[in-house]
């Protein structure tokens, strides 16, 4: 759930929520973290302790706290492989760790903070865009119910970011509304270039109700889209 649907939820029912980082090749808990009645969660996450884990580069070196890097993990409670398929466990275990495929931040207080999937990076102009970083300033916009950031093809940029955009019954926002809106929460390459409006009905997702993005982004962008 989005941090503002979170607060609003504690808030109004007087609970805490418990949130977690996982994947089920590590046995679901990795990191874990808490929010009190009322809180806009950080995002930010305690490692649990029997697993070991660091944050690498694409080189494989580790990063420095403050720093995006691919989760590497290893411990007792993780996978041991998958099921008749031996390519793809060698892959994953490459070095003796398992590489999640997950970008992590480190904060100086030693908790982390989850930013993306390695695979939604968007490389625009040189500059690294985490989808889900734009995500979440368009959500704070009151007449947006959800957001799919992902990139598109562009000659000069190599790729720039479109949006696809759920808007609540009734809402009056427009693109230039939501280009506005970002234009003084992100840096202006991370700003959304193309802005398509969705009901939320007709969102590709999977049969656990994850988004299926990769579907979102084949249909490219439209003129009429950008802003």
């Amino acid at each position: 759930m989005m941090p503002h649907v979170v607060q609003r939820l504690t808030a109004e029912f007087g609970i805490e929520f418990s949130d977690a980082f996982c994947q089920t090749e590590a046995s679901y808990l990795v990191a874990h973290g808490r929010s009190i009645p009322g809180e806009l969660p950080s995002g930010r996450k305690t490692w649990c302790p029997q697993i070991e884990m660091r944050l690498v580069d694409d080189a494989g070196r580790r990063v420095r706290p403050g720093t995006p890097g691919q989760c590497l993990v290893r411990g007792p409670s993780l996978m041991s492989g998958y099921l008749d398929d031996p390519a793809a466990t060698e892959e994953v275990f490459a070095d003796g760790w398992l590489h999640t495929g997950d970008v992590l931040v480190e904060n100086e207080d030693a908790t982390y903070t989850y930013v993306d999937r390695a695979k939604y990076l968007i490389k625009s102009g040189g500059e690294n865009v985490f989808p889900a970083e734009v995500e979440q300033v368009l959500t704070l916009h009151p007449e947006v119910v959800e957001a799919c950031a992902f990139g598109v093809p562009d000659p000069r940029w190599g790729e720039v970011v479109k949006v696809v955009v759920v808007v609540a019954p009734g809402a009056t926002a427009t693109k230039e509304d939501l280009a506005r809106w970002s234009r003084d929460r992100i840096a202006s390459f991370k700003r959304p270039r193309y802005v398509e409006f969705m009901a939320a009905e007709s969102l590709p997702r999977s049969t656990t109700g994850k988004l299926q993005r990769h579907l979102l982004a084949a249909a490219g962008a439209r003129p009429e889209e950008q802003v």
